[in-house]
């Protein structure tokens, strides 16, 4: 039984975001402690990303796994990063959404690995075609996840 408060990441991210909550509950199936805080080692959450200076809203999906095996979009095509003192891999493309009326989505894939609490991450934000992601990377890179 888990209780208490469980950490996933320090989100850093530009000044004009707001973070929302949507209406899926996160799950925590572990943590590891690091600094003296739980960290979630494997489990999931997603969120809405806002952006104050425009109409365009992102949802955030975040995965916490065990182990540090990398996914296989992470191994090709994908671009180095580094990303909360790790290095990470990132992945920009299109997905094609819904059912019956389908719409495209732009998708920014990140994932690193964290020795120090025995998992990687892999974040996925999914926004509208044209959505820029610069901005968000280069914050994305200050965020702490131990």
């Amino acid at each position: 039984m888990l209780l208490g408060a469980s950490n996933f990441l320090v989100l850093a991210l530009p000044e004009r975001f707001r973070v929302g909550q949507t209406i899926n509950p996160n799950e925590v199936n572990g943590t590891a402690q690091a600094r003296g805080a739980a960290w979630v080692q494997d489990g999931r959450c997603s969120h809405f990303l806002r952006d104050g200076g425009t109409v365009r809203a992102l949802e955030l999906l975040l995965v916490a796994r065990r182990g540090a095996a990398r996914p296989g979009w992470a191994a090709e095509g994908s671009r180095a990063i580094r990303i909360a003192d790790h290095e990470g891999s990132a992945l920009a493309d299109r997905l094609r959404v819904g059912f019956p009326r389908r719409r495209d989505l732009d998708r920014l894939r990140l994932w690193w690995p964290c020795e120090r609490t025995g998992r990687s991450l892999e974040l996925e934000l999914l926004g509208a075609p044209g959505s820029e992601h610069d901005d968000l990377i280069a914050a994305l890179e200050r965020s702490e996840c131990h």
